[in-house]
């Protein structure tokens, strides 16, 4: 196949498809370097790409990226939900405008006398 009836090959397919045909190609190869991963790049807001590069470079999972959209919805938008509650539930620090929780004080917030992170003193 040339690289016109390619490109148009990989326009046409869902981000399903393209990250199946990323999970089959096999470790050895770099993922970011592979045209199915070029065209995915295209497709994912901006507001995904950190999380996209995290898991295919950084982790090289991208089972991790496999989903199914509910309702029947297939197409990259319904993929593109998916993707976000799952960098929201498993990687929150990659959310734009992440901010780490602020650390609590060592002091005991609840008054009773003792660290509620360490072991009860003999007697209690």
């Amino acid at each position: 196949m040339d690289k016109m009836k390619k490109s148009l090959h990989l326009r046409q397919m869902d981000i399903g498809a393209l990250v199946k045909k990323i999970s089959a190609s096999g470790s050895k190869r770099d993922f970011m370097e592979l045209p199915e991963t070029a065209e995915i790049w295209n497709r994912t807001p901006k507001s995904l790409r950190m999380y996209l590069a995290y898991i295919l470079r950084e982790l090289r999972e991208p089972w991790r990226l496999h989903c199914q959209p509910s309702g029947g919805r297939r197409d990259d938008l319904a993929y593109f939900s998916m993707w976000t509650r799952s960098r929201d539930k498993n990687f929150p620090e990659l959310r734009p405008g992440y901010r780490p929780p602020k650390k609590k004080d060592d002091d005991d917030d609840d008054g009773d006398g003792v660290d509620d992170g360490s072991p009860l003193p003999p007697g209690l």
